[in-house]
């Protein structure tokens, strides 16, 4: 991702956020009100910008991840007990859960995978939690 594109959105970012600023703030006796519209814009532009920030802090997950010697899906962690989770011969929900990693909690990851894969295919929650560790020292081990 080139720097510009984060800048880019940065910049749309401030500027939707003094549009909600200026559309929410309270009115001074004898000014007038803002447009009738302002406050459903802002909210629409927010909403839109919400979308946006997943979608780029995804995108740098990834590119973070390639960085690091490849992508951290290929490094097929062992665990501390000596074995790979049960799910991880599913490159579905392997990379899912990898993508997910630090963009949610692991009960909201869990449920996303059971909703999506079904109870038998979805990780538990203490398998995601070991797997999440495992890269979590993976990447601090990349850091140094």
């Amino acid at each position: 991702m080139k720097p510009d594109q984060v800048g880019d959105f940065l910049v749309r970012f401030l500027s939707v956020s003094l549009m909600m600023d200026q559309a929410t703030k309270p009115v001074p006796r004898g000014s007038a009100p803002p447009a009738a519209g302002a406050i459903e814009e802002a909210r629409r532009s927010m909403f839109e910008l919400r979308g946006e920030a997943r979608q780029l802090i995804i995108r740098l997950n990834e590119e973070a991840a390639a960085a690091a010697n490849g992508p951290v899906a290929q490094a097929a962690p062992v665990l501390s007990h000596g074995r790979r989770p049960s799910w991880w011969q599913d490159g579905e929900v392997r990379d899912l859960v990898t993508r997910l990693h630090r963009l949610l909690e692991i009960d909201q990851a869990v449920a996303l995978c059971r909703k999506r894969f079904g109870i038998e295919r979805a990780p538990s929650r203490s398998s995601l939690n070991r797997y999440w560790m495992k890269l979590d020292s993976l990447a601090r081990e990349s850091r140094r």
